[in-house]
Parts: structure tokens; sequence; C-alpha cells
């Protein structure tokens, strides 16, 4: 190229990229312009907006913010501007909220008015608040029973702990807290809202004018005036109207309040005549937390909801680092533990180093005292005489102290005795809730009978409180004795019961009321499981009546047949249950697998079988009914139930099929099981800790720790799953048991075999 052309091409060049870059640059500046304007111009900032949720004075609205492009959440007044003192209560709240910048605190936006009237933006808020997911807790609704149990709940509590601690440091306290003012969202974020009655400690806000209490306000909601804050979750200081007496402590006794809710799922009071309420607030007097709430919770709750402020915690950090304590597996502050709890704590935390090191002292001890009694035997021959001498003197010294220490034991057995035939009604309330538990236990293991003894051990009609009655109704309605039923039922309703549990008692005892089925009398039994069906209150007394029906009417294996098969069509009420029965040595054989119309098996309970399958049976969700002293064998394969401990119980099982089933934290320790399928699932070698069992199968399985093998000492065959890796120690030490292997290929869900 020559260089005329040359410049000739460079000059044309440089005309082209000028031309786009003006382009570009006239594009930007249009487009720049047209934003300007749309930002000074708006004359309306928010959309219209969508009602959310209401509070005493003001409401929130879901709107749209024309700047930002995004909703937001309004807070308006319910009432007149022209109401100063409402709107400087307003004002003072965003402003409030404004300060405290936390990840669990809601942010504010904009604080501002418009034609007047006040309002304040913050962050819009999906999910639900932590009174309604106890509500559905308490309600006993699955699916938040699986997501939220006590450890994700008291997560949340942590995280509203860290909140409130925030704004303590800013000298904020927010003075109405309450399970209703905690939101979680849909992604586990957990906000603390509505800081209406905060109070800042830095400036003078305490003066109150307004006493507005009447009887008519409901404990549930916040209440603005002589007395602030909301009856259930108040501290006593509120409860009294000491405004000056609000401080941190206050919020503390709050959140005690709703670790109490998290453990109950219920408010420590629900009086709803308003000056009782705060009359029982003021003395401290909360109803007692249940029995099966663990110790050391209890005592953190105890003490941050002490009467006397001096008595609780004194900072929020430190009732939070007492529930962290608890989570970690540590005893906490306000427990207060002796060494024996400490111990087991520290044992429960490092439960496999703990029994690898007795194991160890035991050994030692074994071959100490081995090389002792070697020893001693060595040199027996030579001390015989003067040791036996000195021995019969200690055995004579000895006789002399067991004879004065069992005079005086007899003499406090004595004393004990008369005192305790003095103090019946004393020792009735330390039993029985006792004999309550015990009683749980024996029907978990399906032992009816013994269950009701323990019962019946502690009978005395001055017995208070309506779980030992509804229990003891219970167990006569299994036994269809209907009228002793009625009776200790209505004994229950005599008592205090939360209001969900007591209507659901009455109507069990109207509707056992009208019955009337005598012994042997099957096809009125049967007429009324027809119906039961649908009485979904009664379904945790059917499999006792079931046993009854089987086991004390002396019904033959007929009729027997007969029961179990209309009862099974009639409880499943999806559509036609396919299944396969058989009688068998000892027994039946009963096969309900790949139904997927199986939703009960209550049946069962009490029924003769030695074998059982219901493999794939995905709708079954309560295996519980699988009990007795004649089974042998089960198959569970690929079902979906969320409670498999039942199986600990059943330490008659000679064969278990688990595949394609997660088993978390479920040690088969005490079961004497021989043979044990695990094809397809996911399993921990840990927890099959078993010396009698004979067969493993882990074909295709997840087995996690296979190099623990070795500690199944009747261990016989195993099969293996395939590409696992095994080391030469515990290989080797396997072969020299003469443990048989192979390793699956198979690609089959049921699992090869030897």
């Amino acid at each position: 190229m020559s260089t005329e052309e040359t410049e000739a091409f460079e000059m044309a060049l440089g005309k082209f990229v000028a031309d786009v870059v003006d382009e570009d640059s006239a594009r930007e500046d249009e487009e720049f312009e047209e934003l300007l304007n749309q930002l000074s111009g708006l004359q309306n900032r928010y959309s219209s907006g969508e009602h959310i949720a209401e509070g005493g004075m003001k409401k929130i609205l879901r709107v749209k913010d024309n700047a930002s492009l995004r909703s937001v959440a309004m807070a308006v007044l319910k009432t007149s501007a022209s109401e100063r003192s409402k709107v400087l209560n307003f004002f003072r709240e965003a402003r409030i909220t404004a300060l405290l910048e936390h990840p669990n605190i809601v942010p504010v936006y904009e604080i501002s008015h418009k034609n007047g009237e006040p309002y304040f933006t913050m962050k819009e808020i999906n999910g639900e608040t932590l009174g309604d997911i106890l509500k559905k807790l308490k309600s006993g609704d699955e699916s938040y029973t699986i997501k939220y149990p006590l450890t994700a709940l008291l997560n949340i509590f942590l995280k509203v702990c860290d909140a409130v601690a925030y704004a303590h440091s800013r000298k904020i306290i927010h003075l109405d807290l309450k399970p209703d003012n905690i939101h979680v969202g849909e992604f586990g974020e957990v906000l603390v809202i509505d800081w209406g009655l905060a109070k800042n400690l830095n400036e003078d806000t305490s003066i109150e004018k307004e006493k507005i209490i009447t009887s008519e306000i409901d404990v549930a909601h916040t209440m603005d005036g002589f007395v602030k804050g909301t009856i259930g979750y108040m501290a006593p200081e509120q409860a009294r109207g000491d405004n000056d007496d609000k401080d941190e402590l206050s919020d503390i006794y709050s959140l005690g309040s709703i670790l109490y809710s998290i453990l109950s799922y219920q408010a420590p009071y629900d009086n709803k005549d308003v000056q009782k309420a705060l009359k029982k607030i003021s003395l401290g007097q909360y109803t007692p937390l249940s029995s099966t709430v663990p110790e050391a919770l209890v005592a953190v709750v105890e003490k941050a909801m002490a009467r006397e402020k001096s008595n609780r915690y004194v900072s929020v950090v430190d009732l939070s680092s007492d529930i962290q304590r608890y989570l970690d597996g540590f005893a906490t502050e306000a427990q207060e533990a002796r060494f024996m709890e400490h111990f087991k704590l520290f044992v429960k935390r490092h439960s496999l180093t703990v029994t690898l090191v007795c194991s160890f002292l035991l050994i030692l001890i074994i071959l100490t005292s081995t090389f002792i009694t070697s020893l001693q035997e060595s040199e027996q021959d030579a001390r015989n005489s003067a040791a036996q001498a000195r021995e019969n003197e200690k055995i004579a010294i000895e006789n002399q102290k067991i004879a004065v220490a069992n005079e005086k034991k007899a003499t406090k057995l004595y004393h004990d005795l008369v005192t305790a035939v003095n103090e019946k009604k004393e020792l009735t309330t330390v039993s029985v809730p006792l004999a309550i538990r015990k009683s749980e236990q024996m029907l978990n293991f399906g032992t009816y009978d013994e269950s009701l003894e323990i019962l019946l051990d502690v009978y005395s009609e001055d017995i208070k409180g309506e779980e030992y009655w509804r229990k003891l109704g219970d167990h006569y309605v299994g036994r269809m004795d209907f009228k002793k039923a009625v009776k200790y039922y209505n004994k229950a309703l005599s008592f205090e019961i939360a209001p969900f549990n007591k209507e659901r008692l009455r109507r069990l005892n109207e509707t056992i009321d009208k019955l009337t089925i005598k012994k042997g009398d099957v096809e009125t039994f049967l007429s009324f499981i027809k119906g039961a069906g649908r009485i979904y209150y009664m379904h945790h007394l059917l499999g006792h009546m079931f046993h009854t029906v089987y086991n004390t009417w002396g019904v033959d294996n007929q009729l027997k047949e007969r029961v179990f098969k209309e009862a099974m069509k009639y409880l499943n009420v999806k559509g036609p249950v396919d299944y396969k029965m058989k009688k068998i040595s000892g027994g039946y054989e009963i096969n309900l697998s790949d139904n997927k119309n199986l939703t009960l098996i209550t049946p069962i309970s009490g029924f003769p079988v030695v074998r059982l399958s219901v493999a794939n049976c995905r709708n079954l969700k309560d295996l519980k009914p699988i009990k007795g002293k004649l089974m042998k064998f089960l198959d569970l394969s690929n079902t979906n139930a969320h409670d498999y401990r039942f199986l600990l119980q059943m330490d008659q099982l000679e064969e278990l099929v688990l595949n394609d089933i997660v088993i978390h934290s479920l040690t088969f320790r005490r079961v004497g099981l021989k043979r044990l399928n695990f094809s397809g699932a996911v399993v921990n070698i840990l927890d099959i800790f078993n010396p009698k069992l004979e067969e493993l199968n882990l074909c295709s399985a997840k087995a996690d720790n296979i190099d623990h093998l070795n500690v199944l000492t009747g261990l016989k065959k195993v099969i293996l799953p395939p590409k696992t890796k095994i080391s030469q120690e515990t290989f080797d030490l396997l072969r020299k048991r003469n443990v048989q292997f192979k390793r699956c290929n198979c690609g089959n869900k049921k699992g090869c075999r030897f």
C-alpha cells in the first residue's frame, strides 16, 4: 500500500470511530436526562398500599417505591395526625428503630410525612412470626414439628438475644418483646420488630400520663398506657407500672418469657382477667414448666424470669451464653450443676473416647489382677496361717459393725414407715409423675397390663392434675370398659387443661359415653371400628383395643383374621390395600409391601405376627404399632416414617431389612439381631454395636466408619458396597475370625446375598 493510500485509510478510520463515539455519547446523554427527569419529577414516590398488618397505633402497608423500584413496608398512623402525642410517639419509634442497625432488627429506609400525615418506610418482611410457629407446633402440625425442633427454636432465640444485646449497647430497651414481635423469614432470617414502646435510657422519656387498663383488654395484645407491654410477657416492674424501674433487666425477663413459650408453646401467664394476670406477674406466679423440659433450660427460664431484678441475668449476653452452653452439650450457669451432671455431659460429648478409655482401663485392670493373683498364689503357703487369723478378726469386727448398722437401719426404716403413713399426700405428689413416666415406657413396649398396674399402684382420689386421670381413662378405653373410662375422663376435665386438649378430651368422652361393647362381641367391635376411622382423636387408643380383642377376649384364629382384614379395610380410607397372609409356625406371616394406599397398620397391634413386610409403603408414617414378642423378621425397606426408635424395644427380632433408608442416631446395641440388611441405605457402622449380629448386608449402601466392623465380634458374613475402602488392619482381623467377605456390584436395590 502506498503512502497516499495509507493516509486516506487512517483518515476514514478516524472518522468512523468519531461517529461511533458521538452516537454512544448521545445515547448515554439521552438516558441520563430521562433518569434525572424521572427522579426529580416524582409527584408520588410511593404507589397505593396493600394492607399487611396493624397494631394498636399504626397499620402496615405494602407499597412500591417508585424511586428504587422495589416493594417496601410503610407504617402509617391509624388515627388522625392532629393527635400530637401519638404523632410524636410514632416518629419516636421510627427514629429509635432507625438508630439500631443490626442484621436482626428491621431496617428503616425513610421517615417523613405527606400532606401532614406521618409515615416511615422499612424493609418488607416475608415469612411468619415466632408466635405463629409456636401455635402450629402446639396444634401438632407435622411439617412444623420436623422443621422446628427444639435446637432450631433455640437458635432463633439466640438471634433475638443478639439483636436485644445490640440495642442495650446503644442504651435502648424494647419493653414489648414477645413471639408476635419476632419475625422468622423464609430463608431463616430473624428480625425483632415493633419498637413502639422502646425507651432510650439516654433520654428522659419515662413520664406516663394515662392509665387505660380495663378488664376487657386481650392479654395477648400490647397495652400502651400507665402499664406498658404485653401481659403474657411483661416484667413484674412493668406490671406494677414502675416506669422509672424499667431497664435492660425488664427485657431480660421478657426474653425468659419467650424462652418459656418456646419450651411449652404457650405464654407464662394466660389469665384473661387483666387485673388477676397483673397480680400474678407482679408476684412472679407463672405456670411451672412441664417435667419433660430439660432441667438445664428450666433453670435458665427461672433465672431470667426471677421476680427480683437482682436475681436475673446481669446481661443478655450472659443469657444467650447459657443457651449456647446447652446447645454445645455443657451445663448452664443457671443450673448450678453438681460434679455428676458435668461428668454426664462430658461423657455424652465424648462418648467414643470414654468408651475406648474405659475399655483400655478394663483390660489393664484384668491384666493387673491376673498378675497379682499369680503372685499371691506363689506366696500363699508362707502367709496362710497369719492371713487367716487376721481375716477371722476382720470378719468378727465387720459382723459387729453390720449388726450395729442393721439395728440403726431397722430403726430408721420404722421411723420412715411411720412418716410415710402420716404424709401419704406428700408421697403421692412425688410418686405420681414417676408412675406416669414408667407407665408410658410400658405402653411403648406394648405391655398394657403392666402399664395400668403401675398407675393403679399410686391410685388416690386426692391426686391433682388432669394427666394421671386422662391416662387412666385411656387404659380403660383400650380395655373397652367405657364406664370407668368416662368416670376418669370426667375427673380429668375438672382440672385446668389447654383449650385444644380439653375440647378433644370432651369429644372423646361424649363418644365413648354412648358405647357398649361386650367381651367377645366381634360384630359390635367391627361396627365401631368402621366409624372410628373418621374420629382422629381415637387413633392413639385403637392399638390397645385391638390388643384387647386378640389377647384377652379368647377369640380363635379365624375371628382374629377377620377382625384384622376388615379393620384394615375400614381404617385405610385412601383405597383398597392388597396383602398376603398365611399361617406359619408360631403365628402369621403378613406381606403388605408396595401398597400406595396403606396409611395405618393399627390393627396389627397385638396380632400374632412372626414375619412382617411393609416395604415401599411410602404413605405409611406411623410404625409404632409394630411391636410384640413373637416377631422374628421385619422388612421396612423404602418406608417414609419419621421415628424408628420402636426398633430398640424389639430385642426378639432375628432379621431386619432397612433397604433405602437414612438412619440417624439410632443404635442397635441392645437389639438381639442376627441378620441386618442395609442395602441402598445410609448408615453409620458405630450405630450397629451388636455382639450377636452374624450377617450384615451393605450392598449399594453409604456406610460411614467402615473400619469399625471389627467391633461386631459375632460377625460371620458381610457384603460390602462397591469400591469401599477398608484398612488392612481391619481386613486382617476379620479374616482371622473367618468372616466371609463379598463385594456387591449387582445394582439390585434389594441387595445381593451370599
